[in-house]
């Protein structure tokens, strides 16, 4: 491993700063879902497939979401975001809580009510994000920066496996979670023995191309997939392909 020192100062980056996936990735995964779906004859009926936009962002996985599944109920569910203008029209509905903690909301209380949970995990953890952002703050004014305890309500720092598990409490019987993760998320010895040995994904999808999340186009070395779960689903994985750039 070769470490590289350097004294330049980096831009503080903000707590709630979020990257946007892709357009065309999102407009292709879901395109390649609701083909899979049809081969399945899963009901699509109007006012029966909940569809939960997990982490939602602002809003950029709501237009897909609606061109291929027109007829669903579409919940966004974003602690820190709003949709933007142009989103916010595909939400049927739009919670301000945080996807990893039980939810008040009337509309998205009930277990088992959606279809599909599906989005790319922002794995944050909201409290200590805002403790940074205070501290700063305090700085810039010139005030002394006090960090209190963490309130148990401040909930648990989240990861994919975390995310993955919050998917599939909210969906009924032979609901679906399909997460775009990093490719090594199927790797490691631990989520064999654990995650993958209790609920292996009906699909990983490959990303052919990898997607850029800063708006610019560039990429770093980092893979990307698909992992599409299914509850109760306990047989074989198959692995897939999905070239979206320019498909």
């Amino acid at each position: 491993m070769t470490t590289i020192y350097t004294t330049k100062e980096m831009r503080p980056r903000s707590p709630f700063e979020y990257y946007p996936t892709p357009a065309p990735l999102i407009d292709a995964a879901y395109a390649y879902l609701k083909n899979y779906l049809v081969s399945l004859n899963y009901p699509m009926r109007k006012g029966k497939l909940w569809i939960c936009d997990a982490g939602a962002g602002r809003g950029e996985w709501g237009p897909a979401i609606k061109k291929h599944f027109p007829r669903s109920t579409l919940v966004g569910i974003e602690i820190v975001n709003k949709p933007s203008r142009k989103n916010a029209p595909f939400y049927d509905h739009w919670i301000p809580e945080n996807f990893m903690e039980p939810f008040a909301d009337r509309v998205s209380i009930r277990s088992d009510l959606y279809y599909i949970v599906s989005g790319n995990p922002p794995y944050a953890d909201v409290w200590e994000a805002s403790m940074k952002q205070a501290k700063r703050d305090a700085k810039k004014t010139g005030t002394k920066f006090v960090r209190p305890a963490r309130p148990e309500s401040a909930g648990p720092i989240a990861g994919a496996e975390e995310f993955v598990d919050r998917g599939l409490s909210l969906v009924g019987p032979g609901g679906f979670v399909y997460y775009l993760l990093r490719g090594a998320f199927a790797e490691s010895e631990s989520r064999y023995q654990t995650i993958f040995k209790l609920r292996r994904p009906v699909r990983i999808v490959q990303c052919v191309q990898r997607p850029s999340f800063t708006g610019d186009g560039k990429t770093d070395g980092t893979s990307y997939a698909l992992f599409l779960f299914r509850k109760g689903h306990h047989d074989q994985t198959i692995f897939d392909w999905l070239s979206w750039n320019n498909r």
